[in-house]
């Protein structure tokens, strides 16, 4: 809101460079965000981050999640995978 902003100081990012592309985002049933970032998933659960090394030899671009809270990733050359007890299947 407006109070928050008032103290907030303005971000100055005219000299910044940013290199990382962020393809996908998804947020599941527990509120965790999902994305990815250069062959691997990162989810952030209350403030620690998870990650999953994507398999080898594929490009992803998106992640989701489906309504049981299972996360699955796929792309225009990679099968549908999902994380299942911290592996891809």
């Amino acid at each position: 809101d407006a109070a928050v902003a008032a103290e907030l100081a303005p971000l100055k990012l005219d000299a910044a460079k940013f290199r990382t592309s962020v393809s996908s985002l998804a947020e599941d049933q527990q509120g965790r965000i999902w994305c990815i970032v250069k062959d691997k998933v990162y989810g952030i659960d209350q403030g620690k981050i998870i990650k999953a090394d994507l398999p080898e030899g594929h490009h992803f671009r998106q992640v989701f999640a489906d309504h049981q809270g299972q996360i699955w990733v796929c792309g225009p050359d990679a099968p549908l995978y999902t994380l299942h007890q911290g592996q891809w299947q």
